[in-house]
């Protein structure tokens, strides 16, 4: 495939070009015209002595009588002197004769007639680039021939003009015949046949044009195919096709699998809708069992024809009264909707059992008191360590805990500092955020924990009650008193309720004790002081709290 030549058809524009219309030239003839005036001369009629019949002062005296003026006393130009009337009469006799101007007349046609046909031929111009690239090597060859023999017959023409022209310079006497080769006519069969190729090539050029954008095209795509191994591909295509025609198979006994278990989940999730009514009920016992002991009062659900919806049941003495929901506290509220959101994680569970949860609480004390807050506390604690799995699969369900209460964050985890038999933490296990000036800066260790303050008050009672110092432990517990209560949001009239005698205690030596009661006036000892602060969180219903911080098993037995 010659890509060069198709490339140039791709970029040629139509052309144009036409035959050459010649009439046959007797060149044999015009040899003979020439030689028979050649051969020609004049007699004089009226010889005039003083030129001799010499050709020369023949041509001299006819072209003195060309420049000079035919009137008497004209100046020679040669000579001098003045040229006579008679002089020109005679001249003009000698040179006007009948022979003379016939033969002139036959010159000149002659010189005409050869140069007319050497302005014929000089006027033939061809041209290669009028034909289309297919045909350009050829009209070239033909081209080079017409010009070589173009020159033949110009060169023949000027051979007999030159022999005319030295004709008219010796009208009285005769020239010698030319002696040269006629040459032969132009031939244009062979331009004429490759003019009507090229015009019918040019008819079909849009065609030729297309095939021609066809054949680049495959033999580009032959060179793409032969760098991509397309061979090759085709085997591993092959391969291929064999393995998805057996996964796809596969594929479809599982879709058909899956449409069947979707048919029995489907089943499953309208018996759950049926059975809806019951498990509210039972939410409903589960939620009043975690706040037995907490409030005085229960939750009752009661179902109609198109709902359900909710009261709260109270009795004092042996009267029971009903109220609506909307009448409890925004705390006993809070606790209410996060025990029944734990409730309906179970039932999530049940719909999604593949597909991982994201469950996500927002300040969950918020509005709380104290006995509700270790409700909450241990209620989180439960979720948060996974002993509930309907409700969160540790291995693929995540929990998200946000909180602005320091205690609850510090209780909630149930992963301390320490180590776990296979050496991790609970920074390990879990990951924790500080939110400082708009960003999220992670808890790694214990180090940069937000335990450091409180922790350390609980560190340095361990230390004063190991050494018997109870001055000081009286001091160091006020100051976690203070600190829990604050966290806590826990009035200290309430915390300090039925134990108002410790208050008074606590603060000796301190900025705020009383001035009748001094360092001396209590005798409890380190053990005995361990004790009542323990009762007092006993008290409050936070003996995990004191449990959690209290490590200190060397110092004092309680």
């Amino acid at each position: 495939m010659d890509v060069t030549q198709l490339k140039k058809t791709l970029e040629t524009e139509e052309l144009f070009v036409n035959t050459v219309e010649w009439k046959h030239v007797n060149y044999s003839a015009y040899l003979k015209s020439t030689n028979e005036i050649l051969k020609s001369k004049v007699e004089e009629k009226n010889r005039i002595k003083r030129l001799q019949n010499n050709q020369q002062r023949i041509n001299f005296a006819e072209e003195g009588m060309r420049i000079h003026k035919h009137q008497s006393g004209e100046i020679c130009a040669f000579c001098g002197n003045a040229i006579s009337e008679e002089t020109f009469q005679e001249l003009e006799s000698y040179f006007s004769a009948d022979e003379v101007a016939v033969l002139k007349n036959r010159i000149v046609e002659g010189k005409k007639k050869v140069s007319q046909l050497s302005s014929l031929i000089i006027s033939m111009k061809w041209t290669q680039a009028a034909f289309y690239p297919e045909y350009q090597e050829t009209a070239g060859n033909i081209l080079d021939d017409l010009v070589a023999h173009k020159k033949i017959i110009l060169s023949f023409c000027d051979a007999l003009e030159d022999a005319l022209e030295s004709k008219e310079k010796n009208l009285f006497s005769e020239l010698d015949e030319l002696d040269i080769e006629v040459p032969e006519d132009f031939d244009f069969s062979s331009y004429n046949s490759l003019v009507k190729n090229n015009k019918e090539y040019g008819a079909s050029l849009a065609t030729k044009k297309r095939e021609a954008q066809e054949k680049l095209r495959y033999n580009m795509i032959y060179k793409l195919l032969g760098q991509f191994k397309y061979d090759v591909k085709c085997v591993q295509m092959n391969d291929v096709r064999k393995t998805f025609k057996n996964v796809k198979e596969e594929f479809d006994k599982k879709v058909g699998q899956q449409a069947d278990l979707e048919a029995d989940i489907q089943n499953l999730n309208d018996q759950i809708d049926a059975l809806k009514p019951k498990a509210e009920v039972q939410a409903i016992k589960n939620i009043n069992k975690r706040l037995q002991g907490v409030v005085p009062w229960q939750l009752t659900y009661t179902e109609n024809e198109e709902t359900g919806y909710y009261q709260v049941s109270q009795t004092v003495g042996k009267k029971s009264t009903l109220r609506g929901v909307k009448e409890l506290s925004t705390g006993e509220k809070n606790v209410i909707a996060l025990l029944y959101f734990l409730e309906k994680l179970g039932e999530t569970t049940i719909q999604t059992s593949t597909s991982p949860k994201l469950i996500i609480f927002d300040d969950p004390m918020n509005s709380n008191d104290s006995d509700m807050q270790y409700l909450i506390i241990t209620e989180m604690q439960k979720l948060y360590q996974g002993k509930q799995r309907e409700r969160f699969d540790h291995q693929k369900d995540f929990i998200v805990i946000m909180t602005h209460n320091i205690h609850f964050y510090l209780n909630v985890p149930p992963y301390g500092a320490f180590e776990d038999k296979n050496g991790k933490t609970k920074y390990d296990k879990s990951e924790f955020y500080h939110l400082r000036q708009g960003a999220f800066v992670q808890i790694t260790d214990a180090k940069r924990d937000m335990q450091t303050n409180y922790d350390a008050l609980w560190i340095e009672l361990g230390d004063l009650a190991k050494h018997g110092y109870t001055n000081s432990m009286l001091n160091s517990m006020r100051r976690i008193i203070e600190t829990y209560i604050e966290f806590t949001g826990i009035k200290q009239d309430e915390f300090y309720r039925n134990n108002e005698q410790y208050l008074k205690l606590f603060n000796v030596n301190s900025h705020s004790a009383i001035d009748e009661f001094s360092a001396q006036s209590f005798t409890e000892s380190a053990d005995e002081l361990v004790s009542i602060f323990h009762r007092i969180f006993a008290d409050n219903h936070a003996e995990a709290h004191f449990t959690a911080h209290w490590k200190n098993d060397n110092a004092v037995k309680h």
